[in-house]
């Protein structure tokens, strides 16, 4: 007797698993949609946009950085790697040095 009941029990606990699996997975649940793309930009500015400097003069995206993370050595090290892409320069940064050269990228 005891078997039988321990084996419905489980045999519940399927269905009701089941069962519950399907109610959340049907088609009837939202799906994400990204959001639209407004018309027109919001008419209020906050004043530390309104506020702001104006970007520097000079060509836009003339530098494209890299940055990478790792725990190395049981500490945390970043840095990133910068290359200015009218001259082919390439430089290292990380936490715990200035920017370093490490020559450049040559077109073959």
């Amino acid at each position: 007797m005891a078997t039988q009941s321990r084996w419905l029990i489980a045999l519940t606990g399927i269905v009701i698993g089941a069962l519950g699996t399907l109610l959340m997975t049907d088609d009837r649940t939202n799906r994400v949609h990204a959001q639209p793309v407004p018309a027109s930009p919001p008419a209020a500015v906050p004043p530390w946009v309104a506020n702001a400097a104006p970007a520097p003069a000079g060509p836009v995206g003339r530098y494209q950085i890299s940055a990478w993370g790792a725990d190395i050595r049981g500490g945390p090290n970043h840095g990133a790697f910068i290359i200015d892409t009218q001259t082919g320069e390439v430089f290292h940064v990380d936490q715990s040095t200035k920017p370093r050269s490490l020559g450049t990228v040559e077109k073959k």
